[in-house]
């Protein structure tokens, strides 16, 4: 199937809707893959460091970035590490280059703008964030029945030891995170229901802060990572299996972590993961089977953004570098030490 010129984002409403012209002579592979999912739905994120930019989680697309560019107001582009097609819609306070895969056209950057300021004010300044929906299809395409769907049961099937049913069981995973309906274990975490303390005191913003640090770590950067160098000519099948376990459950447990602070499915999946390494004979099946939990750490870490209590940065006083450095430093506790 050829891949479209044009595409549209379709909005909440009209005025948040807007087409975009791809690039697919320069992003020919990731265009390819994404015009076989068509039409597609997700829920939109705002960014938090990187200026007036909003992103849509996306399964796979691509491990490469082909087209590395700066960013400008209307640019589109896929974030290889977060699996996400972000819109720049004006300023941009982050410096690195992006793979862009296509440009708003100028006619319709009113509406960009519209939506993405509806995004950051539903997601990053209200207590209760809302899903701000976006469907992605070729021009005069209509959503899917199967993305209306509100809920998905979870996976029946049995983990018999083999990676590929490893892979079927964090897919069916993938699939219910992605219906646009708050997942029960992220609704708990949002509500601070996750058993954990500090002290002699319940927790309440300390798991979604380790959580959102943990994620943004295990699936952006050390699975992406580990998938890249998995295409080393020089890597072998046992290295990647003894690395793999190294970062991720050796020494420290990184899935019983996440089940701690409120992923309680993690901890099941950490012990699939892992048996099912056993089972890979090439690294293309290491990296399929991986692929599917990079996958699945990223459509969870994108719930975990979207419910994070953004609105407490309102706690906060903004100030400049040479107003900081006017102000006291933080001061050593001290008693008097003359009992000792």
């Amino acid at each position: 199937m050829q891949a479209p010129k044009i595409l549209e984002f379709v909005g909440p409403t009209p005025g948040c809707s807007f087409r975009v012209e791809v690039f697919n002579e320069k992003n020919a592979d990731l265009l390819k893959t994404l015009s076989l999912l068509l039409p597609l739905n997700g829920f939109l994120i705002h960014a938090v460091i990187a200026g007036e930019t909003f992103y849509v989680p996306t399964p796979s697309l691509a491990l490469a970035a082909k087209n590395m560019m700066p960013r400008r107001p209307g640019s589109v582009y896929y974030n290889v590490t977060g699996q996400s097609i972000c819109f720049c819609y004006g300023l941009v306070t982050e410096s690195t280059l992006v793979n862009e895969i296509g440009e708003v056209l100028e006619e319709d950057l009113p509406r960009l703008v519209q939506l993405g300021k509806l995004v950051y004010e539903k997601t990053c300044s209200v207590r209760s964030p809302n899903m701000v929906r976006l469907a992605i299809r070729r021009p005069g395409e209509t959503a899917t029945a199967a993305l209306e769907i509100k809920h998905v049961q979870e996976s029946a099937l049995q983990f018999d030891g083999r990676w590929e049913r490893a892979k079927e069981i964090m897919d069916q995973e993938v699939a219910r995170l992605r219906v646009l309906e708050e997942p029960d274990e992220i609704q708990k975490i949002r509500l601070c229901a996750t058993g954990s303390r500090a002290g002699q005191e319940a927790t309440t913003l300390q798991p979604m802060v380790i959580l959102y640090g943990y994620l943004a770590t295990l699936g952006p950067h050390s699975l992406t990572r580990l998938l890249a160098v998995s295409k080393y000519k020089e890597v072998t099948l046992s290295l990647m299996v003894r690395m793999t376990r190294q970062f991720l459950v050796n020494t420290f447990n990184q899935f019983e972590l996440l089940a701690d602070v409120g992923l309680t499915k993690m901890r099941k999946i950490g012990i699939i993961y892992n048996t099912a390494l056993d089972s890979v004979t090439t690294l293309e099946n290491y990296r399929l089977l991986t692929d599917s939990l990079r996958s699945l750490v990223q459509i969870l870490f994108r719930w975990i953004h979207l419910v994070f209590p953004w609105f407490l940065k309102d706690q906060l006083t903004p100030r400049t570098t040479e107003e900081a450095s006017t102000l006291p430093k933080i001061q050593v506790y001290s008693e008097n030490m003359d009992e000792f």
